[in-house]
């Protein structure tokens, strides 16, 4: 298949990778996935993926990592609520599809597929996420000034 062009519906052959991973790690353990297997489902040839990834470990960093980065979880705001702004919060990943399929990804970590070493790439993704929440300025601090 030719690499698609930016504006095509095609995913890219890391979108369809990671989306590979995630199909495959819902029904098998991790340890059990190979990279054959990704490239199958994803349908690209192997030099694709190694292209893109050095391993399979590599290719859970970037899915896992991608889903944890592309989450819309905001830092709560002083001034409000926190219980109230908690529940708004899951309200609104839970309503949203993407955001669902984020969430519901992401709980595979914690599932019987999972192993040590995606449990700690999703701790330290979170983490990494946490720091960047915090320290970067929210738009209501750039605009008051």
């Amino acid at each position: 298949m030719p690499r698609p062009r930016k504006d095509s519906e095609i995913l890219s052959a890391t979108e369809r990778l990671e989306n590979a991973f995630w199909e495959l790690l819902a029904d098998h353990e991790y340890r059990k996935i190979t990279v054959t297997e990704v490239v199958r489902e994803a349908h690209v040839n192997r030099n694709s993926f190694y292209y893109h990834y050095a391993s399979l470990p590599e290719l859970a960093d970037s899915a896992i990592m991608h889903a944890v980065e592309h989450s819309t979880v905001q830092a709560p705001r002083a001034d409000l609520n926190p219980d109230i702004e908690w529940r708004r919060q899951c309200s609104l990943v839970m309503n949203d599809p993407v955001q669902r399929q984020r969430l519901d990804r992401l709980a595979l970590l914690a599932g019987s597929h999972s192993s040590p070493e995606l449990i700690e790439s999703l701790k330290d993704f979170g983490r990494l996420m946490i720091c960047l929440l915090y320290t970067s300025p929210s738009p209501r601090d750039s605009t008051s000034s």
